[in-house]
């Protein structure tokens, strides 16, 4: 039903929490990406998700990370300005190509 209004949906990687990696020739429309969620909650550590920022860059693959709010020194389900800030200069330094939710359609 979501899929006639929208290209792509992003689940939660579940109980886990493990991110994952897609290769990017199988990104298609009419997909539900998994996404990691990241802040205080999710015991998310910054060095750590500069790692897996470096890991899909090596590997050409999408990873896609999301929070519920963004703001600066934001606690539990939100995340820090301050990450969004140095993960975007990593992913920047990593010549990463970066999608937000705004820009699915150039997938």
């Amino acid at each position: 039903m979501f899929f006639q209004y929208f290209d792509y949906l992003r689940a939660g990687v579940g109980k886990e929490r493990k991110p994952v990696f897609i290769p990017l020739e199988n990104v298609h429309k009419k997909m539900i990406l998994p996404g990691t969620g990241i802040g205080e909650y999710y015991k998310s550590d910054i060095n750590e998700l500069k790692n897996l920022l470096s890991a899909a860059a090596e590997s050409n693959t999408l990873i896609v990370f999301f929070s519920h709010d963004i703001a600066p020194g934001a606690k539990h389900v939100s995340m820090p300005s301050e990450w969004l800030e140095e993960l975007l200069k990593h992913a920047s330094e990593l010549d990463m190509r970066i999608i937000g939710a705004g820009e699915l359609d150039l997938l």
